[in-house]
């Protein structure tokens, strides 16, 4: 449940994915032996409140792919996949990338999934990994055609330190234009708290986007039970149109038992000039601004439950 203020009128309504995007799947893998698995994933995103899909014209719209993988040699998958940088956003926010409190969600700019993917997860050494992706496109010429895409991410995780730097190019549907995106950022566990930073850039000449984003926040673990977080987000119009903006972000979450858990968020998110961000979910758009600059205020509760 939402209630936001968006520079004309407010707007109450019940959505579905606030924090987590509703979804179920399948997934399985073969022991082939000495080591080797095949597996496949396939994933359906849904909307709670009314029983639709997330994505009417696909099946399988989260993940569809299958993949081959060795534990001293690494991964391969093929076929429809999550980019990195929806994984590693929920580890460099103290919001889990999610709910209207999260200014790196509201204002970061990438291509969440990508079709015709191979991709290459390797082995962790000394706390390091990376991943490479390859997307063949829409029109099957490569880098050539529309929609293709390269991806690659480098990640550090040990003990309580977690970093990652990760760098995107997807094509356009009309093969003019190339969306250019990084994140770069980290947590830190101390005592009962966990210190966020990240820094995003996105530059898509096409829609005029030319813009970097710095993200600071923290989570306060209360108890085994609840936590509350806290963060600020700043974006900078590079594009010469002063687009800037500017949120503060407060989340907190209860757990009822180890599957189903309630939270609360709140949203102070300043537009200027014509910027036009808005305050959005896991994957329910923001309401839509009252007018190009507006600001927006909002209150979100809701019920998470993980099977």
């Amino acid at each position: 449940m939402e209630y936001s203020d968006t520079g004309s009128h407010g707007t109450a309504r019940l959505a579905s994915s606030g924090l987590y995007g509703s979804r179920w799947g399948l997934r399985g893998t073969e022991d082939l032996g000495g080591g080797l698995k095949a597996g496949f994933v396939l994933e359906e995103g849904m909307n709670v409140n009314n029983g639709t899909f997330a994505d009417s014209t696909r099946e399988f719209n989260r993940q569809a792919y299958v993949s081959l993988s060795q534990a001293s040699v690494g991964e391969i998958r093929l076929g429809r996949q999550t980019s990195p940088m929806f994984f590693t956003e929920g580890q460099i926010d103290a919001f889990v990338g999610a709910s209207i409190a999260s200014g790196l969600n509201n204002m970061s700019t990438y291509t969440v999934r990508t079709d015709n993917t191979v991709s290459y997860i390797s082995p962790t050494f000394a706390g390091v990994s990376a991943e490479l992706y390859y997307g063949f496109g829409t029109t099957g010429n490569g880098l050539a055609g529309a929609n293709a895409s390269y991806q690659a991410a480098l990640r550090y995780v040990k003990d309580r330190i977690y970093l990652a730097t990760i760098y995107q190019a997807v094509k356009n549907a009309t093969n003019t234009d190339i969306l250019r995106s990084t994140y770069t950022g980290g947590h830190y566990q101390f005592d009962h708290f966990i210190a966020y930073l990240a820094f995003h850039t996105a530059k898509l000449g096409s829609q005029h986007i030319d813009r970097q984003l710095v993200s600071a926040s923290v989570r306060w673990l209360i108890s085994p039970s609840n936590s509350a977080s806290l963060g600020y987000s700043y974006a900078r119009d590079r594009s010469g149109l002063g687009n800037n903006a500017q949120q503060v972000g407060l989340l907190y979450q209860y757990l009822l038992s180890k599957s189903t858990q309630i939270y609360a968020a709140a949203a102070l998110l300043d537009n200027k000039n014509k910027a036009t961000f808005t305050l959005s979910g896991a994957t329910v758009a923001g309401i839509p601004l009252g007018y190009p600059g507006a600001n927006a205020r909002g209150v979100q509760l809701g019920i998470v439950h993980f099977f």
